[in-house]
């Protein structure tokens, strides 16, 4: 437990000059910005989080040491893994009941957000390629089937085999449509969720920026 307090900058002294001590409310701070500025997509992106950080920790509380960019990642992940191994009880040593509720929140959005940023494209067969492989293999299935018969027969079924071809592609053809389907609507789900959850960082962004300036104002006065 000490191990884990040590790693978390948690029951440290005030006056180290070598870590920040971190609370849920400088968890929370850090975390809105890395769910606005999301850098799993661009590694660069962690510079902006540490800078932005930087200055939300100067008005938050003057007398904390400034971090870098390698800090603010290492403290994500540190944060990241704690979470998944459900060792919550470990993070509420400093805030509040809606602080560490808020904080759990904003991990399991960030949680799903690398998850997303770092998911491989799968490359999926276009229907025109199914129903080509499909029509290959019923032919192949066809001729192997086909024996020695007379010029009549052969021609019969060679009309069968053309409709039995055409049917299953039509067949095919409509199921592929309607998974299609299904399909752009789950797209068009996920995307109204990304959607709602930019809208909502943005807005908290916004929010906490007018905070940050108005506590700049009563500072300098």
């Amino acid at each position: 437990m000490e191990l884990l307090n040590k790693e978390l900058g948690l029951g440290q002294k005030e006056n180290s000059k070598k870590t920040i001590r971190y609370c849920a409310a400088t968890d929370i701070m850090l975390l809105k910005e890395v769910l606005s500025l999301n850098p799993y997509e661009n590694g660069e992106k962690w510079n902006d989080v540490a800078s932005n950080f930087n200055v939300a920790l100067k008005v938050f509380r003057p007398s904390t040491l400034q971090v870098n960019t390698r800090s603010v990642k290492e403290r994500v992940e540190k944060l990241l893994r704690i979470f998944k191994s459900q060792q919550l009880e470990s993070l509420r040593k400093s805030g509040c009941a809606e602080e560490y509720s808020e904080r759990e929140q904003l991990l399991t959005e960030l949680t799903t957000l690398k998850d997303e940023s770092q998911k491989p494209q799968i490359k999926q067969n276009t229907k025109s390629e199914v129903l080509f492989e499909s029509g290959l293999e019923i032919r192949k299935r066809a001729l192997e089937t086909l024996g020695p018969v007379n010029r009549d027969k052969t021609s019969e079924k060679k009309k069968l085999k053309t409709n039995s071809l055409h049917n299953y592609t039509t067949m095919k053809n409509r199921e592929l449509d309607l998974k299609e389907r299904e399909l752009e609507v789950r797209r068009q789900e996920l995307q109204l969720q990304r959607e709602e959850a930019v809208f909502r960082r943005e807005r908290e962004k916004e929010e906490r920026d007018a905070l940050i300036e108005c506590l700049k104002a009563f500072a300098n006065k």
